[in-house]
């Protein structure tokens, strides 16, 4: 997983760097959004809206109700639980991605409220190419959740390396040769490549969903109890994500009222700052959360505060050195972007958002373990990831040698219920994969 990781950061870094190289960042303090933050401006509008409508719940809800449902009512209704959540994303996802297609002002204007219409006219005409990616966000949650839950991490850490190798294409090789001669062509083709960039993050998950038996079907149960307790449970997160995109729109409108290419000059600075947390704090509180969740499964409370604050400990050890890193070699670092339109003048002012950002990091790190700690669903991995437990005596570790809970009318575990029983037919996500952690 972690090898996955590192791979998509470094392919990551260079999909960065092409950027500064193709589309580069100006420093005029008034005039027309420039391709670079009409690029970044637009292309992050898709994942937000993803964000506001489904994002929350996908991200905190949907594994530990998938899971649930694959523990009470087996496969087959877990699966058709994720298609017909599939299915009405492609419904309303596809009718708002339909809207912003067709009439993109609006949605352009919610980042660029700072400025006049006219000068964000490049950035309306790239979200004409970006609004599918709406769709494809939602679809890409549902499928690496399912993954998750079933412990294939590495495809889901890998995915983003494919996405990168076609952006990197695109700009390199499409939009840099017709910068210059064909300047409308060369959109065109950053808008197309871009998207299909986001289709191959899905594209490359598709295998392993088809290797642990999912099928793609059409289906639309709204009458689901465990839908229903998505909705219910998904207001509250509707107003926190919601108020997290207010928040990220008045940076993107005020940074581009500060200069028309300060939404470029913000990205740059991020892709350095979230580095050392994606490479080094993701891969761990990947592993430390499903730990927390058998902890909290098995009532361990113990176990638990150990886990967590354990984590504290190496998000320490792991952030710290990085801050120090980012704030004493913020320039040297920046300057790796001084290649084609990315000018030397910029350095300093992407050092200084650069270190502005960095004195936060570890704070976002422990945030994150605080999150996903208070969200760790309650599961038993005795007997498989999606079993949860009903009291609080830990249930003695199988072996090798034991009865697998997978035989035919065997218990689940001492600690469940005695009605809990499972027939030899049942498909089990298994706690070890290939390709996994």
């Amino acid at each position: 997983m972690s090898a996955g990781t590192i791979l998509s950061r470094i392919t990551g870094f260079v999909r960065q760097w092409a950027m500064a190289v193709a589309l580069g960042v100006s420093l005029a303090a008034k005039g027309a959004i420039p391709i670079a933050s009409a690029f970044n401006i637009s292309n992050n509008i898709p994942n937000m809206i993803y964000e506001l409508v489904a994002g929350g719940v996908l991200s905190s809800m949907f594994i530990p109700i998938f899971l649930e449902k694959l523990d009470r009512n087996g496969e087959a209704e877990a699966f058709k639980l994720t298609n017909t959540l599939f299915s009405l994303f492609l419904l309303v996802l596809g009718g708002v991605a339909l809207v912003g297609t067709l009439f993109p002002e609006p949605f352009v204007w919610t980042q660029t409220f700072t400025v006049s219409s006219a000068d964000s006219q490049l950035a309306v005409y790239l979200f004409r190419f970006f609004a599918v990616q709406i769709i494809f966000y939602a679809f890409v949650a549902l499928t690496t959740g399912v993954l998750n839950s079933y412990r294939r991490f590495f495809p889901s850490a890998l995915a983003p390396l494919f996405n990168n190798v076609v952006v990197i294409v695109v700009l390199l090789g499409f939009y840099l040769p017709l910068r210059d001669t064909n300047p409308h062509l060369a959109v065109i083709a950053l808008g197309v490549g871009t998207t299909l960039g986001v289709l191959a993050l899905l594209v490359a998950q598709v295998p392993a969903l088809l290797r642990i038996g999912f099928r793609f079907r059409w289906s639309m149960d709204l009458r689901d109890p465990s839908l229903r307790k998505m909705t219910r449970k998904g207001v509250w997160l509707l107003a926190y994500v919601g108020v997290n995109m207010i928040g990220i729109s008045f940076r993107n409108a005020f940074a581009t009222a500060t200069m028309p290419d300060g939404s470029a000059a913000l990205q740059y600075a991020w892709m350095w700052y979230q580095l050392p947390y994606g490479v080094l704090a993701v891969s761990y509180l990947t592993a430390v959360f499903p730990e927390l969740s058998d902890a909290a499964g098995r009532r361990n409370w113990d176990a638990f505060k150990s886990y967590f604050s354990r984590g504290l400990r190496a998000m320490s050890l792991l952030i710290l050195p990085a801050m120090a890193m980012l704030l004493a070699l913020g320039t040297p670092l920046v300057t790796l972007y001084r290649f084609g339109k990315f000018p030397a003048a910029a350095i300093p002012l992407v050092t200084y958002v650069l270190a502005g950002w960095t004195v936060g990091l570890f704070f976002f790190a422990a945030y994150m373990l605080v999150s996903g700690s208070s969200s760790s669903p309650p599961t038993c991995s005795y007997c498989a990831p999606s079993t949860r437990c009903r009291t609080p005596r830990p249930p003695p570790s199988p072996t090798r040698s034991s009865p697998s809970c997978r035989s035919a009318s065997t218990r689940c575990c001492p600690s469940c219920s005695p009605d809990r029983t499972r027939s030899s037919a049942s498909r089990w996500p298994t706690p070890r994969s290939s390709g996994s952690t």
